[in-house]
């Protein structure tokens, strides 16, 4: 299942950010892990993607992080993370990727 915000009237006018953040590589080279942002207008509705971060597979960039800028007007946000295990074993959790939304996810100092 995915976790469900609320945000009454949408994310601000400049958007929000989604982090992405993958602590453990892929157990084999043919799994591969997709995360997407969508929105709803009502929680129990059909969910539309508004941003996309890149497929990951085995060696691409794990562990790491990923920035993906979006907006909406749609009260209801949610993550959805799909992990494609290649054999179908238990070589692979979710464990360790987290998802963060921010407004200003860095700021200097």
């Amino acid at each position: 299942g995915s976790a469900v915000l609320s945000i009454p009237g949408g994310t601000p006018a400049k958007g929000m950010a989604a982090v992405l953040i993958v602590g453990n590589d892929l157990a084999e080279a043919s799994d591969t892990l997709q995360v997407t942002i969508e929105e709803c207008a009502t929680v129990g509705g059909t969910y539309v993607e508004v941003a996309r971060f890149p497929l990951l597979t085995r060696g691409t960039g794990m562990p790491g992080s990923y920035v993906r800028r979006f907006d909406s007007n749609k009260e209801f946000i949610r993550a959805k993370i799909d992990v494609t295990d290649s054999d179908a074993g238990s070589d692979f959790t979710v464990a360790n990727v987290y998802i963060l939304l921010a407004f200003h996810p860095f700021i200097v100092l």
